[in-house]
């Protein structure tokens, strides 16, 4: 899980033309470098929408396939990142077409948060963990279509328009998504004392 907390200067290469040129003319150490900060931003993706880490390295391995099949033919028209969390999106739906929906909810796999490391040192890193595992707990017992939404909005800053594109809904339908998914993760959140607490902290949550 370490690896979905990331900073973004990791994914700058994401945002480097020469870098992806260069892939795509052959270079190995080029692609090497673009396919470490593409799994990441797909596995940002992929951590909050699937609940199962098995099934959750599927899909990981699904986007990738899909991103460097289609890399030639990329063409600029979005920025590379949306590009990836479009497909990224894309093979989670399928996931989720794939498997019934009560399954995965019922039989998702047991909490990846290991226990805090015996420090008197504060340790930034495993409260970032211990938060991004909270929030993942609640999203998972969101429907699908209102988790993507949520993800997509609170992980990456997208527009309602932008959802609607990345989902291939209409914008009122990835508004109602958004509106729903958002009361009903709050719902959770009160009744979460840690989650809330830190939440509170930030001044991201409002009771």
């Amino acid at each position: 899980m370490d690896s979905v907390i990331v900073s973004n200067d990791v994914l700058a290469p994401l945002e480097n033309p020469e870098l992806l040129a260069r892939s795509l003319a052959g270079d190995r150490a080029s692609r090497e470098e673009l396919a470490r900060a593409c799994l990441l931003r797909v596995r940002r993706t992929v951590f909050m929408a699937v609940p199962r880490s098995s099934d959750a390295d599927d899909v990981d391995q699904d986007a990738m396939s899909r991103i460097f099949a289609a890399l030639p033919g990329y063409r600029a028209d979005a920025k590379l990142s949306t590009w990836i969390d479009r497909i990224s999106v894309n093979a989670v739906r399928d996931y989720f077409r794939r498997k019934p929906v009560l399954t995965a909810l019922l039989f998702s796999g047991p909490s990846e948060l290991e226990p805090a490391p015996e420090s008197t040192a504060p340790d930034v890193g495993w409260e970032q963990r211990r938060l991004a595992e909270s929030l993942r707990r609640h999203l998972q017992r969101i429907r699908p279509h209102k988790r993507i939404a949520l993800m997509l909005s609170v992980a990456y800053g997208y527009s309602v328009n932008e959802i609607a594109v990345m989902t291939e809904c209409s914008v009122e339908t990835a508004k109602k998504r958004l509106q729903h998914g958002r009361q009903e993760l709050m719902s959770r959140v009160r009744k979460d004392p840690y989650l809330l607490s830190v939440l509170k902290e930030r001044g991201t949550c409002r009771t």
